[in-house]
């Protein structure tokens, strides 16, 4: 038996399958492997990402994160939770092999990050529609206590995403997916009062019109 030094057997990016893609599927992988290279700059900007990656994402796209169980459902949602989740990981995130339909069209990408100086190994499990749209993206993670951690970071960061973006993120009890929680399964205080104010400040706000983006994000 080789015993292991804790390192990722496989260092640059492998693939398998995707024999016959879909070429807007394939596009749609090199979307996102393209955009998940940039969340790890500090100065690329999000706005700027999610108009690059948005074409690429079916508007009632569902999307499932390790950290709760209730799903996500629509674009707008899941562009704020994958870019949130991508600046946690900052560059440490790295893909390492990725399984693909012949169609290229289900997707499974093995990756490995970091978050508060823990290592984690996670899958994300994606399956494009018949125009090569993604619709569905759930993750899965290991180990539990750097689930736990990005759990944390998430609560801290989705609010402030929220309230800074303006965009129409339905932000209802129900659906927030890191709100942090009494051993009752309520709501803290301080939890409802981010609701509250994300629900106030939304209401106002417009999405940003085209020639707000970033220049080069049209």
């Amino acid at each position: 038996m080789v015993a292991s030094t804790g390192e990722h057997p496989v260092s640059e990016r492998v693939r398998y399958g995707g024999e016959r893609p879909l070429a807007e599927a394939k596009a749609a992988l090199d979307a996102w492997h393209a955009v998940a290279a940039e969340m790890g700059d500090p100065a690329a900007d999000d706005l700027c990402l999610a108009a690059k990656l948005a074409p690429f994402v079916a508007e009632n796209a569902v999307f499932k994160a390790p950290t709760y169980w209730k799903p996500w459902q629509g674009r707008e949602p899941m562009l704020l939770i994958l870019l949130t989740v991508g600046r946690v990981f900052g560059s440490s995130l790295r893909y390492r092999r990725e399984w693909l339909s012949p169609d290229c069209r289900e997707w499974a990408l093995e990756f490995t990050a970091e978050v508060q100086g823990l290592k984690l190994t996670g899958v994300d499990l994606v399956r494009c529609d018949e125009s090569g749209k993604i619709c569905h993206f759930e993750v899965v993670m290991r180990p539990l206590k750097a689930v736990q951690a990005l759990f944390q970071e998430m609560g801290r960061l989705v609010p402030e995403k929220m309230v800074a973006s303006g965009r129409g993120v339905d932000v209802s009890e129900e659906l927030w997916p890191t709100a942090m929680v009494t051993s009752c399964g309520m709501l803290t205080a301080d939890a409802a009062a981010q609701l509250r104010l994300c629900q106030a400040v939304l209401q106002e706000a417009a999405p940003p019109a085209a020639s707000e983006l970033p220049a080069g994000c049209e």
